[in-house]
């Protein structure tokens, strides 16, 4: 077996439908295959709205935000230091 966790895929279809009437609307986990309450609402990617989220794929979705930030910041070369000899400085 692949010790590799599975990407966590959101299922956009399940978004909550807001009646017209009604100021309170159901909101099931929108991961794909969870049919629990969705718990928790958070931001979603940019241009897709709010996603609602289980307890389990929350804190799922959390690590995996967490570690595209993290790989991000990896790419960033990292900035000189001020007294390192090869870097030339202006007098």
């Amino acid at each position: 077996m692949s010790d590799q966790k599975q990407k966590l895929k959101i299922d956009y279809s399940k978004a909550p439908k807001t009646p017209e009437a009604k100021a309170h609307f159901e909101h099931w986990c929108m991961a794909e295959g969870c049919h629990c309450w969705g718990d928790f609402g958070l931001a979603g990617p940019q241009g897709k709205g709010q996603i609602w989220l289980c307890a389990a794929h929350r804190a799922q979705y959390l690590n995996e935000l967490e570690e595209k930030k993290q790989k991000e910041q990896a790419k960033c070369l990292p900035l000189p230091v001020k007294d390192d000899p090869d870097q030339g400085g202006l007098f």
